[in-house]
This record gives structure tokens, C-alpha cells and sequence, in this order.
């Protein structure tokens, strides 16, 4: 068996991207996913910018509910490494979004926030087209790769 820190592992693979898949249930049952830019905290949590009448946000408003997949897509056939989370979602209140925007304009890594894009976001909260949500995930899997096979594997906590 390969010695791999699967905590390490999981944290590499956040800081490494910037794409997270969110899935959400409509109040009818119907899933819908989609590709959002991400930031994480010290503490795990994950915090996106949305349009409030988006599928997925208005999703969210329904059911807190989320699943969210992060993986490199250019890994080659058969030796991706990937996290699948469980978690809850909610929007944040404009007066509670400083975290949020700390983490999400403060990233390094793949794309730094910028000046033009801090004032434009402040702009879209003054008119409240874009907003803050946050998942704090519930449970969190890789695909284990200590092992040949696929098997996913529990990774806690982020």
C-alpha cells in the first residue's frame, strides 16, 4: 500500500482548483448541477458567488441540501483523484459576507481576486444581483489513492 495522507491529499486537490460541481434538488425532485468558482476557509467550509434567481440558488432556498464534486478534469484515464462532499448550503446575509469575501477575493491559487473585481462585487451586493452562499460539508470521499482499485474512501475532516 502507497503511504499517502489522505487529509493532505483532499487539501491539495481544493487548492489546486477553482471549479466545484453543485448539485441541488428542486422542490419537485429534479437535480440540477452546476459549475461554480469556489474559496475555502481554514475550517472547510466552501463559499461561492451566485445570482439569488439562480436554478441552483433558488434550489438552495428550498432545500440546503447540496452535493458538490472538485476534481482536476485534465488527470489521465484512471488515475484521477477527486472529493465527493455532502454538505448544507445557505446564503449569507450581505452584513455577514465579510468571511466569505475574505477567502473568496484573498485566493492565490488558480485565480487571484483583484481590485476591479472586489469593486465590482460590491457594486453587485449594493444592488443584490450576486450573493455569498456557504456549505459546510456534512461528509466528504475520495477515491482512495493508496489502492489500484476504485474505492472510495471517508476522508474527515477537511
Amino acid at each position: 500500500m502507497i503511504l499517502v495522507n489522505l487529509k493532505q491529499t483532499a487539501r491539495k486537490i481544493l487548492e489546486q482548483n477553482q471549479y466545484m460541481t453543485l448539485g441541488t434538488v428542486n422542490p419537485d425532485g429534479r437535480a440540477w448541477v452546476a459549475p461554480v468558482v469556489y474559496a475555502t476557509d481554514r475550517g472547510g467550509n466552501f463559499y461561492f458567488l451566485s445570482q439569488s434567481s439562480s436554478q441552483h440558488s433558488r434550489n438552495i432556498e428550498a432545500n440546503r441540501l447540496v452535493s458538490v464534486a472538485v476534481f482536476d478534469s485534465r488527470q489521465k484515464w484512471g488515475e484521477g483523484v477527486g472529493l465527493q462532499i455532502e454538505g448544507e448550503a445557505m446564503l449569507l446575509p450581505i452584513t455577514g459576507s465579510l468571511r466569505a469575501f475574505k477567502n473568496y477575493f484573498g485566493r492565490k491559487w488558480p485565480t487571484p481576486g483583484s481590485n476591479l473585481a472586489i469593486l465590482a462585487y460590491k457594486k453587485m451586493a449594493k444592488r443584490k444581483i450576486y450573493r455569498f452562499y456557504e456549505i459546510t460539508p456534512t461528509k466528504v470521499w475520495m477515491n482512495d489513492p493508496r489502492v489500484e482499485k476504485d474505492v472510495r474512501v471517508r476522508v474527515k475532516p477537511l
